[in-house]
């Protein structure tokens, strides 16, 4: 006989005795095609979404390419920590193009999602009552993440010493200015911090805020295949006992103990985006270490940082 197609089959055998009892066995197997790996449904699929690129920023069109074994229809689910959208789109093998326009809502991640689905009619229909149900459909789902960083929210920060280089003693005039992401002036407060270069040595160096206001989501939205549901039965809890965490000695650092720290923790810009701050150094030498973190009332946040040493 031909061979039969790719596909998850049925295998019935019956026999009838003298007694015109009838005894059948069933076994379900799969036919797989050339150099294709087959698998279970959770989580894996014969769908493939290929995206131009991994980052997008609102405003742009992320480009996809989806690779199907079969044309027909499909859903369209767009979800970051809640569902977005969803559409029907039509796929045409091997390959189908979808243009998505990306806006403000997809930051700081986007999970695009295609679901087909297709008559489940390779199998052997007996018309016997058997233990298992059937699937009318065949479905295949794919699922990729996007990048949308929140660049709209992120501010340019500098900062600028009024020279090169400094005496010990001397006095100074440090120049914070803050532009959005077109350039403009912002009015914001930043908050300032000067500290001995040893302090970072052993310990970490500041990080932005903005992941804190647009922290990236998991993927939560799942689909399930309402012609063939299924589930897990766990035999235990499933607890764990807690996690652990690196411990630090922090009397093992060896801080500086003569030379002072600055704290400026408030300062607004002009109109030109800029704030000043004067101060004078200590009089004896040092490396020293300037973070600025800026911030608005509507989420924009920036950081800079800056190295500088007084003779």
């Amino acid at each position: 006989p031909p061979p039969l197609p790719p596909g998850e089959y049925r295998l019935v055998a019956t026999t009838s005795d003298t007694s015109v009892s009838t005894k059948y066995q069933t076994s379900l197997f799969f036919v797989t095609a050339t150099n294709e790996n087959w698998h279970s449904n959770y989580g894996q699929s014969k769908l493939h979404i290929l995206p131009e690129t991994k980052t997008y920023f609102a405003g742009q069109t992320a480009r996809l390419f989806i690779q199907s074994p079969d044309s027909g229809p499909a859903l369209l689910t767009l979800s970051n920590d809640q569902a977005i959208s969803q559409k029907i789109i039509s796929l045409t093998a091997p390959f189908t193009i979808i243009d998505l326009p990306i806006d403000q809502q997809h930051t700081p991640n986007l999970f695009v999602t295609v679901t087909s689905w297709q008559p489940n009619d390779h199998f052997i229909d007996t018309g016997l009552v058997i233990w298992k149900s059937e699937a009318n459909l065949h479905y295949t789902r794919s699922t990729v993440k996007l990048n949308v960083p929140p660049h709209q929210q992120q501010l340019n920060l500098t900062i600028t010493p009024d020279q090169k280089e400094y005496q010990a003693g001397q006095p100074a005039t440090i120049t914070l200015q803050a532009t959005n992401h077109l350039g403009h002036p912002v009015a914001t407060e930043i908050a300032l911090a000067i500290n001995p270069q040893q302090l970072y040595n052993n310990a970490t160096l500041p990080q932005p805020l903005g992941p804190t206001f647009y922290p990236a989501t998991p993927f939560r939205i799942f689909q399930y295949d309402s012609y063939a549901l299924s589930r897990y039965r766990y035999g235990g809890c499933g607890c764990g006992d807690g996690g652990w965490e690196e411990i630090i000695d922090i009397s093992q650092i060896n801080y500086p103990t003569t030379l002072p720290s600055f704290w400026y923790p408030s300062h607004r810009t002009n109109a030109l985006g800029q704030a000043q701050i004067t101060l004078i150094w200590p009089d004896a030498p040092a490396d020293w270490f300037l973070s600025a973190h800026a911030f608005t009332t509507d989420t924009q946040t920036g950081l800079a940082t800056l190295s500088l040493s007084t003779q």
